[in-house]
Protein backbone atom coordinates (compact mmCIF):
# COMPACT_ATOMS: atom_id res chain seq x y z
CA UNK A 1 0.00 0.00 0.00
CA UNK A 2 2.87 2.23 0.86
CA UNK A 3 4.83 1.59 -2.44
CA UNK A 4 2.08 2.55 -4.61
CA UNK A 5 1.01 5.47 -2.45
CA UNK A 6 4.62 6.57 -2.96
CA UNK A 7 5.03 5.33 -6.58
CA UNK A 8 1.46 6.63 -8.25
CA UNK A 9 -0.20 8.84 -6.24
CA UNK A 10 2.84 11.34 -5.31
CA UNK A 11 3.14 10.81 -1.63
CA UNK A 12 6.96 12.14 -1.05
CA UNK A 13 8.69 9.51 0.35
CA UNK A 14 10.42 10.77 2.86
CA UNK A 15 7.14 11.26 4.88
CA UNK A 16 5.60 7.96 3.75
CA UNK A 17 5.26 6.74 7.67
CA UNK A 18 4.13 10.55 8.54
CA UNK A 19 2.30 11.64 6.20
CA UNK A 20 -1.43 12.33 7.12
CA UNK A 21 -3.06 9.67 4.25
CA UNK A 22 -1.06 7.18 5.47
CA UNK A 23 -1.75 8.04 9.61
CA UNK A 24 -5.39 7.85 8.63
CA UNK A 25 -5.55 4.82 6.19
CA UNK A 26 -3.42 3.35 9.07
CA UNK A 27 -5.78 4.05 11.30
CA UNK A 28 -8.72 2.57 9.49
CA UNK A 29 -7.13 -0.48 9.21
CA UNK A 30 -6.38 -0.19 5.38
CA UNK A 31 -3.22 -1.21 4.99
CA UNK A 32 -3.24 -3.89 1.97
CA UNK A 33 -4.37 -2.70 -1.64
CA UNK A 34 -5.99 -5.53 -2.58
CA UNK A 35 -7.46 -6.58 0.69
CA UNK A 36 -8.57 -3.08 1.53
CA UNK A 37 -8.28 -0.12 -0.15
CA UNK A 38 -9.92 -1.31 -3.63
CA UNK A 39 -12.42 -1.71 -1.75
CA UNK A 40 -12.97 1.56 0.18
CA UNK A 41 -15.70 4.11 -0.80
CA UNK A 42 -16.41 7.91 -1.19
CA UNK A 43 -18.16 7.56 1.94
CA UNK A 44 -15.28 5.38 3.55
CA UNK A 45 -12.37 8.02 2.19
CA UNK A 46 -14.46 11.16 3.69
CA UNK A 47 -14.97 9.34 7.19
CA UNK A 48 -11.25 9.01 7.03
CA UNK A 49 -9.42 10.49 10.69
CA UNK A 50 -6.16 10.64 11.68
CA UNK A 51 -4.22 12.14 14.71
CA UNK A 52 -2.77 15.76 14.89
CA UNK A 53 -1.21 16.69 17.59
CA UNK A 54 -2.48 13.99 19.64
CA UNK A 55 -5.69 15.06 18.75
CA UNK A 56 -7.79 13.06 16.81
CA UNK A 57 -9.33 14.85 13.91
CA UNK A 58 -10.94 14.38 10.30
CA UNK A 59 -8.37 14.07 7.12
CA UNK A 60 -8.16 17.01 5.42
CA UNK A 61 -9.78 17.82 2.36
CA UNK A 62 -6.45 18.10 0.00
CA UNK A 63 -5.74 14.87 1.21
CA UNK A 64 -9.16 13.27 1.12
CA UNK A 65 -9.51 14.68 -2.68
CA UNK A 66 -6.12 13.00 -3.53
CA UNK A 67 -7.26 9.82 -2.09
CA UNK A 68 -10.41 9.56 -3.85
CA UNK A 69 -8.95 10.52 -7.32
CA UNK A 70 -6.61 8.09 -6.28
CA UNK A 71 -8.94 5.60 -5.40
CA UNK A 72 -10.82 6.65 -8.72
CA UNK A 73 -7.31 6.00 -11.05
CA UNK A 74 -7.46 2.32 -9.70
CA UNK A 75 -11.05 1.40 -10.74
CA UNK A 76 -10.48 3.05 -13.83
CA UNK A 77 -7.43 1.46 -14.88
CA UNK A 78 -9.24 -1.88 -14.20
CA UNK A 79 -11.99 -1.10 -15.95
CA UNK A 80 -9.96 -0.33 -18.67
CA UNK A 81 -7.88 -3.45 -19.01
CA UNK A 82 -11.62 -5.33 -18.01
CA UNK A 83 -9.91 -6.77 -14.73
CA UNK A 84 -7.07 -6.53 -12.26
CA UNK A 85 -4.57 -5.02 -12.87
CA UNK A 86 -1.00 -3.98 -10.90
CA UNK A 87 -1.60 -0.61 -9.96
CA UNK A 88 2.60 0.08 -9.38
CA UNK A 89 2.98 -0.48 -13.57
CA UNK A 90 1.04 3.26 -13.29
CA UNK A 91 3.40 6.48 -12.95
CA UNK A 92 2.76 9.57 -11.22
CA UNK A 93 2.27 10.97 -15.04
CA UNK A 94 -0.60 8.85 -15.75
CA UNK A 95 -2.47 9.74 -12.31
CA UNK A 96 -1.69 13.36 -12.69
CA UNK A 97 -3.49 13.07 -15.83
CA UNK A 98 -6.54 11.04 -14.83
CA UNK A 99 -6.68 13.38 -11.97
CA UNK A 100 -6.66 16.38 -13.72
CA UNK A 101 -8.78 15.74 -17.29
CA UNK A 102 -11.39 12.59 -16.27
CA UNK A 103 -11.67 12.39 -12.58
CA UNK A 104 -15.03 13.88 -11.75
CA UNK A 105 -14.31 14.65 -7.90
CA UNK A 106 -18.31 15.23 -7.72
CA UNK A 107 -19.37 11.27 -8.63
CA UNK A 108 -19.23 8.72 -6.01
CA UNK A 109 -16.69 6.30 -6.02
CA UNK A 110 -18.29 2.54 -6.88
CA UNK A 111 -15.54 -0.57 -7.29
CA UNK A 112 -15.90 -1.95 -10.36
CA UNK A 113 -16.45 -5.42 -11.38
CA UNK A 114 -15.16 -8.09 -8.67
CA UNK A 115 -14.80 -5.63 -6.11
CA UNK A 116 -18.10 -4.91 -6.15
CA UNK A 117 -18.98 -8.34 -4.46
CA UNK A 118 -15.88 -8.13 -1.87
CA UNK A 119 -16.82 -4.78 -0.77
CA UNK A 120 -17.86 -5.67 3.06
CA UNK A 121 -16.51 -2.09 4.42
CA UNK A 122 -19.56 -0.04 3.63
CA UNK A 123 -22.10 -2.85 3.99
CA UNK A 124 -21.26 -3.80 8.00
CA UNK A 125 -20.70 -7.25 6.37
CA UNK A 126 -16.80 -7.14 8.14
Amino acid sequence: MLTALIRVSGVPHARCKTHPIVLALKHDGVLLFHRDFIHMTTADVDALQCKKSGTLVPLELNFKMILRAFLAFCHHQSHKQRGGVNILDSTVGQFLNFRNSEHDPSKDIAPWGPAIANNKRSSGLE
